[in-house]
């Protein structure tokens, strides 16, 4: 396990009381509740953020918080990524990028031409940051938490603050970010539609809680899964992709043996 640990934090009304936890060491991992439940509190407790936070953080072997003792924020060498971009205005797109490689720990393992390419980013360098989208503006900002080669990702709901439009254009950069990256990603969200797209472990909290830690399988084929809270009853099929039919805009999906065919879907 890449990341374990416990936490308690306190803040007027509100305390997060996580229990034991242990995370996966890859894939992406996502953090889903509603919102006020205690989602970027424990994110930034497991950062370092919350200096009142108590317990134990462990993550691949090395103590990040043990007998009250806490490794600064910029010793943990993860990289984190807030609901809104946080980038520098005077500094064009490539110059915020190579700002996160420039202060990383040699040897760079995530380099400048694979960021570019994951987060399709090549047209975007010479612009300045004022004439970039939300979700554009999103994307240079993981681009530059990768950069600074962390060994884990942290990402606070970085669609939260993105109309429908610009979510639905972001996601297959996240996907290609999954599938390609060798570090453990943690993804805040409480959008159902986020953990299904992009999950491969889900963790289920309330009223500051961890309620459990579940595979997306476990969680999708869990009739009373909070993936499911206030909506109609829904079924779950494993399918693979099978065929397209260009001049009908349909996709065919082969579930076992039978075929079904669905609106045209973009293999990519």
């Amino acid at each position: 396990m890449s990341l374990s640990g416990n936490l308690t934090l306190t803040r007027g009304d509100f305390t997060l009381n996580t229990g034991d936890f242990e995370f996966p060491s890859s894939g992406l991992t996502a953090i889903f509740g509603q919102s006020g439940c205690g989602k970027t509190s424990f994110l930034r407790s497991l950062a370092g953020f919350e200096s009142s936070a108590t317990g134990e953080v462990f993550f691949q072997q090395q103590a990040w918080l043990h007998n009250k003792k806490s490794v600064p924020v910029h010793k943990r060498q993860l990289g984190y990524v807030f609901q809104e971009a946080s980038l520098f205005a005077h500094l064009n797109v490539e110059n915020n990028l190579r700002y996160g490689l420039k202060r990383a720990p040699k040897p760079h393992k995530i380099d400048f031409n694979q960021v570019v390419n994951w987060l399709g980013l090549a047209e975007l360098l010479s612009r300045d940051i004022q004439t970039l989208s939300g979700g554009e503006k999103q994307r240079v900002a993981i681009g530059r938490a990768l950069l600074g080669q962390p060994k884990i990702l942290m990402m606070d709901e970085p669609m939260a603050a993105l109309d429908m439009q610009a979510k639905q254009q972001i996601l297959p950069y996240l996907e290609k970010l999954r599938d390609s990256l060798e570090i453990p990603i943690l993804y805040i969200t409480h959008s159902p539609d986020e953990v299904v797209r992009l999950a491969d472990t889900v963790v289920f909290m309330s009223k500051g809680n961890l309620d459990s830690i579940e595979s997306i399988e476990q969680a999708l084929n869990r009739p009373d899964s909070p993936l499911y809270q206030n909506q109609d009853p829904r079924s779950v099929l494993s399918a693979t992709l099978d065929s397209h039919t260009l001049e009908d805009s349909l996709s065919l999906l082969k579930v076992g043996e039978e075929g079904l065919s669905i609106p045209y879907l973009d293999k990519k």
